[in-house]
């Protein structure tokens, strides 16, 4: 049976230390962004991000520094009280604009594992090096669910590694679409 394809992004699924993620998450500024191509500045949850010295939270494209996942994103449209992971006037839409400014809850990669699936039959092992599928001008997130379509395709950049595959009856990993454990490199 083929494995399901529902790509998702980066999941967090555990720290190395067995600490708890609640207090992993920091809640970072973005401002607007200009990169409407594919809608490929939008930010969407389980997104690759980065952070420019400028302090410019964006999408990471393979080959980039990831700083780490993006686990909640908000905007800054109420007159008091503090920002939260929505945008109060529209509780539907969970991802951010590419043209709009806001905050990003972001768990960072040291310490953190993610669960992603691959964008083909990669046949990775634990130890592998695999690469993300975000790259520039291309599209990477559904406006509809708000969930990254980021996967990890065949390495040139070694953007993560795999510490284990998913152990599931639903994961067959010598087909398309595995899940994997990995931690950012």
């Amino acid at each position: 049976m083929a494995n399901p394809d529902k790509p998702r992004g980066f999941i967090f699924a555990q720290t190395l230390s067995g600490a708890a993620a609640t207090g992993m998450a920091r809640k970072l500024t973005v401002a607007a962004r200009s990169d409407a191509t594919g809608n490929h500045g939008d930010i969407y949850i389980g997104d690759p991000v980065k952070v420019s010295i400028a302090g410019v939270v964006t999408v990471a494209d393979s080959g980039d520094d990831i700083y780490g996942v993006a686990v909640g994103l908000g905007i800054d449209n109420i007159d008091h009280g503090p920002t939260g992971m929505y945008k109060a006037d529209d509780l539907e839409t969970r991802y951010l604009p590419n043209a709009t400014a806001g905050f990003a809850w972001v768990i960072p990669k040291e310490d953190a594992l993610f669960e992603i699936q691959s964008a083909s039959d990669l046949d990775l092992t634990v130890g592998a090096e695999a690469d993300v599928t975000t790259t520039a001008a291309t599209a990477h997130g559904s406006q509809t669910t708000s969930f990254s379509s980021c996967e990890v395709t065949t390495k040139a950049n070694a953007d993560v590694t795999v510490v284990t595959i998913v152990d599931s009856p639903d994961n067959d990993s010598t087909l398309a679409n595995t899940r994997y454990i990995v931690q950012i490199n």
